[in-house]
Order: structure tokens, then C-alpha cells, then sequence
């Protein structure tokens, strides 16, 4: 049952573990066919799981997860409605309850307005997890000079106010001068892999099957998509390669897109199934910053990856991936590689197996952890000075959650929860 504003009674609290860290969510969540929400549901999971660490969710409730799914995991959540989820004195009672050591943000305009205030209020570590360099990701997807304006003013003005920034990829050069931080303020700590996820090695030299994987709502994969299908597949039907592409999809783009031998599977929950006796992984992408789900994913399948430069960005064993910016060589790359064996079968079981050694989410959870630790061991930052500008500015919803509703990404819209109410999970 959804229970009214206030703070939860002392029933709700839980024993305390070494430390506890609330996470901020604004939009998808679990099932995770993002790479956003992969790195919410899967790094909660482990860093609850398997470190001394004791996870809190505050999850907008925008009507985007599966509330069953969601009450499977340990840790947990508060689903709250939209007008409710940006209320500093309801999450400042929440936070309060339950005894919050570390606050952290995945979205730039949301640590700056609820972060720093929370933060100083409870005099609690704020930590920015920085998905991406968030100017360079808006300018690669054609933002307009105002919006990457006022970007800048809340990277140069708010950014040397937070305790810790969790990058993803250390080729993401300008995000400690754009944050005005440190460099020994910046963790470079990737997203990982669910090992459990592929119990076999999915490649297959002889199918001939081609895989793409994909948030397709996103205007880079979306892009990437279509000079796949401009470029590459016209060169490799007539030689019996078939291109599945996996991944969240407006169907006005999957009818345009379709054909008998590029079929696009939409969203799929099972990846396994979907890139078992797979030839290739395509990463052919040319914008945006972070790290690439995707290639975790191909290399975690035991699947051959061919990317761009761009594409490899981030990932540190770039000797196991097949790089060309120019897609026009593709087919010629993947009628060579046919021909070499060994090599296919080398990328196959090191890529595998790198994943499995460094990057599952159990050995992320841990890095991330270790920082946790260091940070508890210093001093808050003081923001009292700062809390003036923060209130200041009258905050909308970030860019990317506008565009998910106006393009009617999820079936659902509508928060489980009314107005002004919650809903505690687990």
C-alpha cells in the first residue's frame, strides 16, 4: 500500500552495515535494457550483495519499472512520484531514517539541484557518477548552444562541491577540468558484465550471424543503426550473412529499417538466447563518450567485436577488439577474419575471458567500494556558500527524460504511486 508524506517509522530501519549509500534514480530502472540502467540495477546488486555495503534506492516513479522485479532484490527501494522525488524535505526525512552515510547522482542537473542541498543539510558525502563527459555526450547528439551553455555553468560552478566523482572511462580527458576537481577526486571505474548472463561461449565461425545491440531510442545507436544498414549489410546479405539487432525500438524506425535478413528482435530480456551461435558483434560508433555496454557484452558472449575508435573508447584491453573508423572496410574485415580461425577463435576465449576476470560486477562492486572507504575517511566538503546559486535556479526534468516521453518509449507512463505519496519495496 502506498503510504502518505513523512518520515517512514522506526519499524522500517534495518541493522546498519559498515556503510550506507543512497542512489538517485529519474528514470529506467529494472529490467535494465540501457546501459544507464544496467549500471543502477547491477552495481546496487553487487555492491549489496557482495561488499560491506548496505544500498538504498530513491526511484522516481515515472512507470518505467516492474515493481515485481524490483521486490526480488536484497536492497531497498522507494518508489516515489515524480512531484514527490524532487521534495528536498521529504528526501531529507528519508535520508535521516534511514541513517545515509554517502549520497550519490547519476545525473548532473539532479546532484546540483537535491545533491548539494542534501548533502549540506545532512552533512553526508555527495558522489557524482559520471555516466559520461556530459558536455561532449549533448554536443554529439545535437544539443543546442543554450542547453550546452548552461551545461557548462552547472559543470564550472557546482562541480568542485561534490566529495567524489565516479567516471566510467578514463578517455573522458575534460571532465576534471569542466568539474573543476582534481584529478585524485576522479575514480575511473567501469560498468561491468553479468557473468551468470552467458553460461556458454555464444560465437559460432560458421552461422554467419551478425549481432547489434542497442537503446535504439538513443540518437547515436539509432544512427549507427542505420549506416549499418546503409553501408555494411548490402555487401554481406548476398553472401548469406543475417544482422539481428537487439534492442529497445520506436516502430515507426523498425518498419523502415526491417528485412528479410536484417531482422530487428526489438527489446529482449534474454541475451543469451539472442546471441547464441553469433559470428560478429557491430559497434560501428561514431559520437558520444562513456563506455559501450554493447562491447561488455559481445566480449562477455565470447563474440568477436569490429568497432570505431570512438567505439573503443574507454575500454582497456583494446587488443581484443577489431577497430576501423572507415565502415566502408567492414566487409572486407569480416570476409578476411572469416578466413583466419585462429585469430576469431583468440579474440573469442580472451575477450571471455578478460570479462570474467576483471569486469564482472562482483570485482566493480568492490572497486567502488574501496572508494566508498576512503571517502568516509575524509571531512564533507562544506557547500553552505553555494546553496544561494542552487536555489536560485528553477530546475525541469533533464533533456533525455523530455525526450523518452515525448517519444513514448515505455508503454507505461503513469506512476504506480499518486501524487504526493510513496511506496517502500523490501
Amino acid at each position: 500500500m502506498a503510504k502518505s508524506v513523512g518520515v517512514p517509522p522506526a519499524e522500517f530501519l534495518m541493522l546498519k552495515k559498515t556503510k550506507k549509500v543512497a542512489i538517485f534514480v529519474g528514470g529506467e530502472f529494472i529490467p535494465s535494457f540501457s546501459g544507464a540502467a544496467n549500471r543502477f540495477h547491477y552495481l546496487s546488486q553487487a555492491l549489496h550483495n557482495c561488499t560491506e555495503t548496505d544500498m538504498l534506492v530513491i526511484l522516481c516513479d515515472r512507470g518505467w519499472s516492474d515493481i515485481k522485479q524490483i521486490r526480488k532484490e536484497k536492497f531497498k527501494t522507494y518508489l516515489v512520484h515524480p512531484d514527490l522525488f524532487r521534495n528536498v524535505d521529504f528526501l531529507e526525512g528519508i535520508l535521516k531514517a534511514e541513517n545515509v552515510d554517502i549520497l550519490q547522482f547519476p545525473v548532473l542537473e539532479l546532484i546540483v539541484e537535491l545533491g548539494i542541498q542534501l548533502s549540506y543539510r545532512l552533512n553526508r558525502h555527495l558522489v557524482f557518477e559520471a555516466h559520461y563527459e556530459d558536455y561532449e555526450f549533448a554536443k554529439a547528439i545535437g544539443a543546442s548552444q543554450f542547453t550546452l551553455s548552461g551545461i557548462s555553468y552547472l559543470q564550472n560552478t557546482f562541480g568542485k562541491y561534490f566529495d567524489k566523482v565516479i567516471a566510467l572511462s578514463n578517455e573522458d580527458r575534460k571532465l576534471s577540468k569542466n568539474l573543476r576537481v582534481s584529478e585524485s577526486e576522479i575514480a575511473i571505474i567501469p560498468s561491468g558484465a553479468n557473468i551468470a548472463e552467458f553460461p556458454e561461449n555464444c560465437f559460432d565461425p560458421l552461422s554467419r550471424k551478425i549481432v547489434f545491440l542497442g537503446n535504439l531510442y538513443f540518437s547515436v545507436n539509432l544512427k549507427a543503426l542505420k549506416l549499418i544498414k546503409k553501408i555494411i549489410y548490402p555487401c554481406l546479405k548476398k553472401q548469406g550473412f543475417k544482422f539481428y539487432i537487439i534492442g529497445d525500438i520506436a516502430s515507426v524506425e523498425k518498419e523502415k529499417l526491417e528485412e528479410k535478413n536484417f531482422i530487428i528482435k526489438g527489446k529482449q530480456a534474454n541475451l543469451y538466447r539472442n546471441f547464441n551461435r553469433s559470428t560478429f558483434g557491430l559497434a560501428p560508433v561514431l559520437s558520444g563518450s562513456g563506455m559501450r555496454i554493447k562491447i561488455l557484452n559481445y566480449l562477455n558472449a565470447g563474440i568477436p567485436v569490429i568497432t570505431t575508435s570512438q567505439g573503443a573508447k574507454g575500454f582497456q584491453r583494446k587488443d581484443l577488439l577489431i577497430i576501423e573508423d572507415d565502415l566502408r572496410e567492414y566487409p572486407l574485415i569480416i570476409e578476411k577474419l572469416l578466413k583466419e580461425k585462429q585469430l576469431l577463435k583468440r579474440l573469442s576465449i580472451e575477450g571471455r575471458k578478460f570479462i570474467e576476470e576483471n569486469m564482472s560486477w562482483e570485482v566493480i562492486a568492490k572497486k567502488v567500494a574501496r572508494e566508498y572507504d576512503v571517502l568516509l575517511s575524509q571531512d564533507v566538503k562544506p557547500k553552505e556558500d553555494i546553496i544561494d546559486e542552487v536555489l536560485r535556479i528553477k530546475f525541469g526534468d533533464p533533456p533525455w527524460i523530455k525526450e523518452v516521453i515525448e517519444g513514448k518509449r515505455f508503454k507505461r507512463n503513469k506512476p504506480y504511486v499518486g501524487v504526493g505519496r510513496y511506496l517502500k519495496i523490501n
